[in-house]
């Protein structure tokens, strides 16, 4: 219950970041990357949530989401939940 609770604040963090992203007119190129990112993240959240997350692939498709030129808190928050999810509920690395 604790690794699922976690999972769940570092994906709001990083639906956070998304969020602001959107709000920030420098980003407004990555607007529907950002917005299916997002989307994405609740699926994920959701799928925590319900005890369905996938856990027989090495990454999250989040990770796959982001570029360089996305905000570092972006970019941070995405790869800590990635990294989370690696350490705690990947069964390829088990």
């Amino acid at each position: 219950m604790r690794k699922k609770i976690e999972m769940c604040m570092l994906l709001e963090e990083a639906k956070t970041a998304c969020e602001e992203s959107l709000k920030d007119n420098s980003y407004i190129l990555y607007y529907d990357r950002y917005i299916k990112l997002l989307n994405k993240i609740n699926s994920i959240k959701e799928a925590v949530m319900d005890d369905k997350l996938y856990t027989e692939i090495s990454d999250l498709s989040i990770i796959k989401m982001i570029i360089e030129n996305d905000p570092k808190e972006l970019i941070d928050s995405v790869i800590k939940v990635n990294l989370y999810y690696r350490d705690n509920f990947s069964t390829v690395f088990s």
